[in-house]
């Protein structure tokens, strides 16, 4: 299974967003009801698409309908769980929004770590290299949301710009 920081490589080489991942079988990436709708959607805990990632990583999607501009996710982190390799940080498009439910959770921005206990929230543009760890021996489970993620791509492609197709070689940061 990939990490995180493979994950994010793979769908923005292939310009899809996170929320696509969990489509399974023969079903339109095409929203199926338009996000923000008046016709309300509930996602049952039993219910939840769920993608397992390497190490010790599993996203569950809260939505059941794939919204173009934002990424809605109950992470769970194992013990020993990251998003990525010890000193490899991952960056993309968007801002993200996050408050963590039970357990522990690093945050490195940068060469900045912070460390989050329940109840705690953080946000941050995600273009700043980023990595998320479990502290301790205690599954971390956090609420996770990504907005505009694909926006900037579009619109840079639209324009002809270097944006429109990320270069997956850029996506992971080693720190020194």
């Amino acid at each position: 299974m990939p990490s995180v920081a493979t994950l994010y490589a793979i769908v923005s080489a292939l310009d899809l967003s996170m929320d696509q991942l969990f489509v399974t079988g023969n079903v339109s990436l095409a929203p199926r009801r338009r996000p923000g709708s008046a016709h309300p959607s509930v996602v049952r805990a039993s219910e939840r698409e769920t993608l397992g990632l390497g190490s010790g990583v599993r996203w569950e999607r809260l939505t059941s309908d794939l919204d173009p501009h934002t990424e809605f996710n109950f992470l769970v982190y194992e013990p020993g769980g990251a998003s990525s390799q010890d000193g490899a940080l991952v960056r993309h498009h968007g801002s993200e929004y996050g408050m963590v439910i039970s357990g522990r959770l690093s945050v490195q921005l940068g060469f900045e770590t912070y460390e989050l206990g329940p109840q705690d929230s953080i946000s941050f543009q995600s273009w700043t290299p980023h990595r998320l760890a479990t502290i301790g021996e205690e599954v971390a489970r956090a609420i996770w949301v990504v907005v505009d993620r694909d926006a900037a791509q579009a619109a840079a492609g639209a324009r002809g710009g270097s944006l429109g197709r990320a270069d997956p070689a850029r996506a992971v940061l080693h720190r020194p």
